[in-house]
This record gives C-alpha cells, sequence and structure tokens, in this order.
C-alpha cells in the first residue's frame, strides 16, 4: 500500500504546480480510531487509523515543511521568511489515543504538534456533551422515545445522535446538563460513570509528558463553550481560566488557543481581543480553509482536517476551500 500511495504522490502534478506556495495547511484531529475498540461514544470525532495517520505524517513530511508553534510565532511576529509550502499538525479535545496512539508516531517521525486541552474535562474527568449523547443514544434498548416535544425514532441511531448534537450546539451552555438529564431517563440509560468516561482522556502526568517531547500544549478553553455566545465576563473566565490551570500544572506559557467547534461563528472579534489581551499569541478556528502567509490573521489561523481519500489530501493543498470546509465535527 505505501508503495502505491508513493507512486501515486511522485506522479501528482498538483503538488509539483503548488509546492513553492506561500502557505500553510494545517492538519487537525480529535481521535484516532482503533480497530479492536468498540466505540461507545461519539463516532463523529474519529478520523484515520493509527497505520493511515502514520502514512498521513509521512505524506506531510515528504511533501511539506512541518512547523512547530513557536516557529509559526517567529513567521508572524518577527518576520521569518519561508519559501516552501508549510504544515502543522494539531489535536483537539484531549483524547487518550492521543497519547496511545498519535503520540508514539509524531515522536518516531520527529513531527511537531500541538494539543489543545480544555482543562475542567481533564481535571474532573468528563467527556463533551456531544460524547454524553452518542453514548446515550447508542446504549438504549428502546426503538423509539419521547424526549421533551419530540418523538425518536431509534431505528436510525446515527441521525438521532447527529439531529441531537446539532440541537446542543446552539444551546446556552448552562441548559446542556439538564438536556442531557432528561434525555437520559427519556432513552432509559444511565450517564456514563466518571470511570467510564475518565478512561477516554488523557491523564495530567501524560499531558506533561507528550508536553516534554515535542508537543506543545494550547487551550481549548475550560468548559469546551461556543465562545461567541457567552458574555464578556464568561468569555474571559473561560479563556482565563484554562491559560491558568494549564500553566500552573505544565510550568510553561502557554501561548496558543483553539476555538471550541472553531467555525466563524463559533467565535468573534471579541474573543481574538480577548485572547490577546490575555497573552496569547495564536487562535486557531477550524475547518476554515488553507493559510496564506502574507494575510494570515494571528487569531484566526485556518485548520482542514484529514482526509477520506489520498486525491484529496492531495487536492487540499490546491483548492483548499473545497476541500477544508467542510462537515464540521466536534
Amino acid at each position: 500500500m505505501k508503495k502505491s500511495i508513493k507512486q501515486f504522490l511522485e506522479k501528482s502534478r498538483l503538488l509539483k504546480t503548488i509546492k513553492d506556495q506561500n502557505q500553510l495547511m494545517i492538519l487537525n484531529y480529535h481521535r484516532l480510531s482503533d480497530p479492536n475498540k468498540k466505540n461507545i461514544f461519539d463516532d463523529g470525532v474519529f478520523g484515520p487509523e493509527g497505520k493511515r495517520f502514520e502514512l498521513e505524517m509521512e505524506w506531510l513530511k515528504k511533501e511539506t515543511y512541518i512547523i512547530s508553534e513557536e516557529e509559526l510565532v517567529d513567521i508572524l511576529y518577527k518576520k521569518k521568511k519561508v519559501d516552501r509550502v508549510c504544515s502543522m499538525v494539531t489535536f483537539d479535545d484531549g483524547y487518550i489515543d492521543n497519547y496511545e496512539i498519535a503520540y508514539p508516531i509524531l515522536k518516531k517521525l520527529s513531527i511537531p504538534a500541538i494539543y489543545f486541552i480544555p482543562t475542567k474535562h481533564i481535571m474532573e474527568r468528563t467527556l463533551g456533551w456531544w460524547d454524553i449523547t452518542a453514548y446515550l443514544v447508542k446504549n438504549t434498548k428502546l426503538s423509539s422515545a419521547h424526549f421533551r416535544e419530540s418523538d425518536l425514532d431509534l431505528s436510525n441511531k446515527k441521525k438521532v445522535i447527529s439531529e441531537l448534537i446539532f440541537e446542543l450546539k446552539q444551546m446556552e451552555p448552562s441548559r446542556i446538563d439538564g438536556y442531557l438529564n432528561e434525555l437520559s431517563l427519556s432513552l432509559d440509560v444511565p450517564i456514563p460513570s466518571i470511570d467510564i468516561q475518565g478512561k477516554e482522556l488523557m491523564s495530567w502526568e501524560q499531558i506533561k509528558e507528550v508536553g516534554q517531547n515535542g508537543i506543545t500544549i494550547g487551550s481549548h478553553t475550560h468548559e469546551h463553550v461556543i465562545l461567541s455566545k457567552q458574555s464578556l465576563g464568561d468569555l474571559r473566565f473561560q479563556i482565563k481560566k484554562s491559560k491558568d490551570i494549564l500553566e500552573e500544572k505544565l510550568r510553561t506559557t502557554i501561548r496558543s488557543i483553539a476555538y471550541p467547534v472553531g467555525g466563524h461563528d463559533h467565535f468573534d472579534v471579541e474573543t481574538k481581543q480577548v485572547s490577546q489581551d490575555l497573552g496569547f499569541k495564536l487562535g486557531f478556528s477550524f475547518l476554515t480553509g488553507v493559510n496564506h502567509f502574507e494575510r494570515i490573521d494571528p487569531f484566526d489561523v485556518k485548520r482542514g482536517t484529514s482526509q477520506a481519500t489520498w486525491s484529496n489530501l492531495d487536492l487540499a493543498l490546491a483548492f483548499p476551500t473545497r476541500i477544508f470546509q467542510a462537515v464540521r465535527n466536534q
């Protein structure tokens, strides 16, 4: 398989055409799949299996210059020159497979990356509402259920999960726990225990370890809330709290933040200004395209995601808007 992929990439005219463009492509991941484990949480946050991820990293290393957070800061703030297409690798949410699967591959290939951590989830060993929603739907034995003012047809659980997650994205954070508790009762499935949830997340010890071995740690806010929906006080709390906790736990300066969900309707001018005022140097969005160095906004650094086909990954460098502005995960 590697041979055929290599032959395809070597023959690609597109890469030869764009290789000198002054651009930055960022591949963002949440989780990596393990074919030997059954997933009882949200399928939507899973990317490729470890073997495929390793091939993607080899491709990225061959076809681009992979930069670190520090190098991007130097490019944007110290006007360091770049003369070829660059890339970065990032992970959101602090899942355990970031440590067990991704980290050994990144270390083996000497590839820098940024792991964005939602601090409350790590501290309290709790998963996000998208994972809890998926868990409740996947584990119900009911064929249908009445929830709030809707009837849920549970013959298509994937569709139900998608619709519930979409609704939760529009919701005020203070209402989410009540919503999930009601869903739990309607589906006759208890909220998963802290032990079950916590096993899906990295520990502070693991976060410290990766942070000392080529991985930069960044903020993903404290509670993984949609920042554009927060009052100014809550916005500042979410960003400052996460930065303070990470700096205290890791004894390092946190310079990057990734906005939860990450589309341009999920953060705003206030989000960027507060992040800058609190000492961040970089703010990352998601599924927003590819960056061109001459016009990068340091507080809207655009990211894409892994692609299902190699041809799409190749095309992402030539047609970033079409490829990287796709259906959004968490």
